[in-house]
This record gives structure tokens, sequence and C-alpha cells, in this order.
């Protein structure tokens, strides 16, 4: 009980822990802890799991905390070219470059392998289909959009693939496993700027009644984005004797987005499951072979103009369509609707060279990032001279990353739309008459 009171953290379930697991089992031997070090043998854990090299972080107390890389976690830098205008280099690879470190994350084929060993992907469904419902017998059926393996486009994903080549391997079920993505930056604490900018990952196949429950453990951690360090322009400065523009940090914020899930993607087992399908032995003793597919990518709207290198808030608002700001006040018009149909965003050779043309113009010309010049080179569109990690590789196997992004109900609908409105209209009851108010809250 010494040793409880002394710690204010400790609990009844530790104590009961070190007296049941520690003291009274048959191997504990107090000759055994002559000479005890937390500190010695933490890294001799390190050692044992192969990762004594991970960096380890002193707390408060000056206790080593173990930052080891366990369950399938990485930790890497990334690297990304510094542009500057007036300061032109042979190409892009002789820019002067920018370090950043403490970038941690999971290969998600490792992922996906993991959740296909798992006891609940015997609740996957392996085929997409259309739902109905019919009210009574009188009525005609009603189609369902519920679940993505009762969408559209996971019907047209199977299509692809049996009009697809035949598949080297062997002959085995071949079914579409559809990947849902999902970040947001996450505020930790009330006070103080305490964040995190977690990447999630789940299954379509499963159902969003089990995967949604917290106790399903069906929300994988992937990745964990790295913030540009608080001495960017310190280094910028030391680099080309100025302080960075606003432009040019709002460049590199999205240069690194796109190099975060570069180096995600760029694993040659991902990229070769998404060609030619990971033939798995599954739970029910049947060989599979599972097409990954990237199926959706939620996120609010600033994060959605970084993962599709469109400009936030530019002509060219939307992440669907080419529709211009000057045709907003249509919104809701079916000629507005034919417009955005008519106009969809989509990737394309054409704009990944325009997009290549625009980083010539300014790493070889030394133009800057908003010049006029970089502009004409991208044309119309509201596009970012960044180039999409997506479609750097997956674009040769006909994949276009802009099918990915959908609404997000959260932030575009609930809080943000749904809650426009609303007010606006208490403003307009307000301005009627101010008892209304008082009318509406005591209903």
């Amino acid at each position: 009980m010494d040793w409880f009171y002394r710690f204010p953290k400790s609990s009844l379930n530790m104590l009961d822990s070190l007296v049941h697991d520690v003291i009274l089992q048959e191997d504990f031997k107090q000759s055994d802890f002559v000479g005890f070090s937390a500190k010695r043998e933490v890294k001799h854990l390190d050692g044992f799991l192969g990762q004594s090299n991970g960096p380890v972080e002193e707390n408060e107390d000056d206790t080593p905390i173990p930052h080891s890389l366990r369950d399938g976690w990485y930790h890497t830098s990334l690297s990304i070219p510094l542009p500057h205008a007036r300061s032109s280099f042979a190409s892009e690879d002789n820019a002067p470059k920018l370090t950043i470190d403490g970038f941690y994350y999971r290969k998600p084929l490792e992922v996906i392998k993991e959740a296909l060993r798992d006891p609940s992907s015997s609740s996957f469904h392996l085929q997409g289909h259309k739902l109905f419902w019919k009210r009574s017998e009188d009525t005609p059926p009603q189609r369902l959009y519920s679940e993505a393996y009762t969408s559209d486009r996971m019907l047209e994903m199977e299509r692809e693939i049996r009009s697809g080549p035949i598949l080297p391997g062997p002959e085995v079920e071949t079914v579409v496993l559809p990947i849902k993505l999902y970040s947001d930056s996450t505020v930790l604490s009330m006070i103080g700027n305490i964040s995190l900018w977690p990447i999630y990952m789940f299954f379509g196949s499963l159902s969003k009644y089990v995967g949604l429950k917290p106790s399903a453990f069906q929300e994988c951690h992937i990745a964990y984005i790295p913030s540009l360090p608080h001495s960017i322009k310190r280094a910028y400065k030391d680099i080309y004797g100025v302080l960075p523009t606003s432009d040019v940090l709002s460049h590199l914020k999205r240069e690194l987005m796109q190099a975060v899930w570069y180096h995600i993607l760029n694993d040659p087992d991902l990229i070769e499951s998404f060609v030619n399908g990971l033939i798995f032995d599954c739970l029910d003793g049947i060989t599979r072979r599972f097409m990954i597919r990237w199926f959706t990518y939620g996120a609010d709207y600033p994060e959605k103009c970084l993962l599709i290198c469109m400009a936030f808030l530019g002509e060219c608002l939307c992440y669907n369509c080419m529709a211009k700001k000057s045709t907003v006040i249509q919104l809701g018009l079916k000629r507005d609707m034919q417009r955005r149909i008519n106009n969809i965003r989509s990737d394309s050779q054409d704009l990944r060279d325009r997009v290549e043309d625009a980083r010539k113009f300014i790493f070889e010309k030394g133009r800057a990032v908003k010049s006029d010049y970089v502009k004409h080179a991208l044309g119309e569109g509201s596009w970012t001279p960044v180039v999409n990690s997506f479609s750097k590789i997956f674009s040769e196997f006909g994949f276009d990353y802009i099918k990915m992004f959908t609404v997000d109900l959260l932030h575009e609908i609930e809080i943000g739309t749904r809650k426009s409105i609303l007010i606006h209209l208490l403003r307009l009851l307000f301005a009627s008459n101010r008892e209304m108010i008082d009318e509406l809250n005591s209903r």
C-alpha cells in the first residue's frame, strides 16, 4: 500500500495485478530484481523487438518513455522541395529540400491482411448487390442506398474487373475489397494547441452498423500527418536569405500532404494487389483474390482542397465539377445541375502534363508559385502546381482519384448548410418580430 500511495496515477487494478500477476506467480524470484533498472530493461525490450534504434522521449519526471514502433508502425522523415521566386535550378531534383521528421505510418496492405485474419471478416459482404424494399404488396419496390456494397460504384468496380484482362495466378473467386479513407485534424485539448492529424481506414465490405461500433475496433489508424515545423521560416531564410511568403507556405502544406500519401501508397506489394489482386486464404477455408480498390475518401472542404490539389475557395469552388463562383447564385436550378454534370472534374494525362509544366516554371524558371506563368500553365479549374500521389501511382491503371471524394455530411451538411439555413431563418424571425424568437424557443 505504501507503493500504491506513492504514485497518484496508480489504480486498484494495477495494485491487484502487481500482487497476483507478479508477486504470487510460481516463477517469481526476489533475487531476479537485484540491480533492476527500468531504463535498461526498456532498452533490452526494444532490442528484442529489433527496434533498438527507435527514438526515446523524456517526460516531466525524466523517466524514459519507450517510443518503439510496435504493431506494424513505422517512423520516417519526409522531404519536399523548396521553391523561391527568381531562383532557378537545372531540375526540380536539384532544388533545396526541407526534411520533416516525425511521420508515423502503417503499411495499408499489412492492415488489410490483419483485417482479413480477424474473425469480423466472416461478416464481410463479398459481392455487390442492389437492395430493394416494398412498403406493401401493392406498392412498387424502392431502391435502398445504405452500404458501400449496395452502391452503383461497387457494381461498377465489379464490372470493370470482370471485363478486364485475365489475371495471373490460380483461378479462384475474385472479389472487390472497397477501402474507405478518412482524415481530419483533431484538437486534443480545449486549452492550448495540442492536436493530431490522423488518417483512418475502413472496410466497405463490412456493414456500417457493425463497423461503427466502438467495440468492433474496425477503425484502423494508418498514419499521423505531421505539420510543417516551426523552424521552416528560419530554414528557408538560411537558404534563400528571405522569409517564405504566405503563398509559399500554403504550397509547402500541399506538398507535405502529397508526400505523406506518396510514402504510404508507394508500396510495390500494395500496387500489385491493386492491379492483380491479393490471393488470401480466408477463415472459411476458401482461397479468394481480393482486388483492393480505393472506394471513398471523407474529409472536410479545406482538407479536400489539399488532397485534390485545388485552390481553397478558388474561382472553381466545387471539388466535383468546374462550376465557377459567378454561377453559385444559380444553385438549385436545372441549368446549374446540367452545367455541373457536363463540367465534371476528372484526372487526365492533360492535367498531369499541365501540372508538370507549371512545376518547371517554378523550379527551372524561378517563377513564383502564384505567378501568371504558373496560372496560365495550369489552365482553368483552380488547380495547384502539386502532383497528386494517387494519380502519380494509380492513374496508369485507369484509376480516377477524384471519384473517391464524397460529401462530408458532418461538416458540409449538419454543421455547414443546415446550420447556416437555421441561422438565416432566425435572423428573418428577429427582423420580422423579436417576440417570435421567444415563441420559437418555447416551442
